[in-house]
């Protein structure tokens, strides 16, 4: 939005799939911003994907990720099995690296004692 008028610059609608749902995740009520030289981000979540925009067109960036996202339950871990990612809060970044929070799932061992480990 113009911070002056308030008026709607741009907007990113998330990609379909055909034949599937439009994709959905909680509200994380946070964005990030990053830039150098003449370049600007925002990276923002949905769900368990995290995404990069061009802060001034709002466009994704088709060579980061998969076409400017990145699904967080595809990459980083060395336990197989994972099949979502609950998030806390939005992303940050700390010299030229996004930090995000939040927990993949199933990730019981780690949130609940009575539950054991899973294999």
């Amino acid at each position: 939005m113009d911070a002056a008028t308030g008026k709607v610059v741009w907007y990113d609608v998330p990609p379909r799939d055909a034949g599937r749902a439009p994709p959905r995740g909680t509200s994380t009520r946070g964005v990030a911003y990053w830039a150098n030289g003449n370049d600007s981000r925002i990276f923002a979540m949905n769900g368990a994907t995290l995404i990069a925009l061009n802060a001034k067109s709002g466009k994704r960036y088709p060579d980061w990720g998969t076409n400017g996202a990145i699904d967080l339950t595809k990459v980083g871990y060395d336990r197989g099995g994972v099949t979502g990612y609950r998030n806390s809060s939005g992303p940050i970044v700390v010299r030229d690296v996004v930090i995000v929070a939040g927990v993949p799932s199933p990730a019981t061992d780690y949130l609940n004692e009575r539950v054991k480990a899973t294999q």
